[in-house]
């Protein structure tokens, strides 16, 4: 892991990930000593999350042990320990309240990360959406930013997985009108649309970096093309106020 090389890094990792559960000692090692940059890394299609599905197959019985490596200090480790419950899905649903703290993080791969693996596990069960209102009103900015960013990853997820499954069956027309999906394809559907009013407020948000972060998201997600006309206008209206921020830098997003 130390040699140099982000594709010798990538595959080394992937070789540990495959030996199973043997190799969970030393989890935090290996995720201590992997760069950001080998994240990027794709060989013949296979890519560094190929190794947390096989992480996360392997470590299913030490979801208390993953928690605690959430709260280390170093910030490869948290990444590494969010990654692989994210893709455990609905068998780490209780863990969603040990991940959202990370929301605090200042480090950006951690935010982001973070945020995708709450979307995965959103994929399984409906405790994220039960809780995403709850963290869209909290009283700390950087919570209702990352219920922000999970909402945002969602639907990117769904938008791939719909147009999959509709070049499949081929239930077009798409996007003219929505296509016919799968019943759990529709659940996370009517799920998003149920949010979606809950986002429009924080157009307004007293933070600026809330405000940034719904401009830079909400024009290009797909479900608000779903919500019904009065919330669309809601939203483009809120949008219109952006233009006129009084910080540059959200006017600029």
């Amino acid at each position: 892991l130390s040699e140099p090389g982000f594709s010798h890094q990538q595959a080394t990792v992937l070789a540990l990930a495959g030996i199973g559960e043997k190799t969970f000692p030393f989890f935090p090692e290996i995720a201590r000593k992997v760069r950001k940059e080998t994240y990027n890394v794709s060989v013949n299609g296979v890519h560094l999350n190929d190794a947390f599905k096989k992480f996360a197959e392997a470590y299913s019985s030490h979801l208390s042990e993953l928690v605690r490596l959430l709260k280390d200090p170093d910030s490869g480790v948290q990444v590494f320990a969010a990654a692989t419950l994210g893709y455990m899905g609905g068998k780490a649903a209780s863990t969603v309240p040990d991940l959202v703290p990370l929301f605090k993080s200042k480090d950006e791969f951690v935010l982001e990360k973070t945020a995708r693996a709450l979307a995965r596990i959103a994929e399984d069960s409906a405790i994220v959406f039960n809780n995403l209102k709850e963290y869209l009103q909290s009283e700390d900015p950087d919570i209702r930013r990352g219920a922000v960013d999970v909402i945002y990853w969602i639907d990117v997820t769904l938008r791939e997985e719909i147009w999959k499954y509709a070049g499949v069956s081929h239930s077009l027309p798409w996007p003219g009108g929505a296509p016919l999906l799968s019943p759990e394809l529709s659940r996370r559907r009517r799920s998003l649309i149920t949010i979606g009013p809950a986002l429009i407020p924080l157009l307004s948000d007293p933070d600026a970096s809330v405000r940034q972060r719904m401009a830079q998201v909400l024009p290009y997600a797909d479900f608000f093309v779903w919500l019904d006309e009065p919330t669309k206008k809601e939203a483009v209206r809120g949008l219109l106020k952006i233009l006129e921020d009084p910080v540059a830098s959200v006017r600029a997003t």
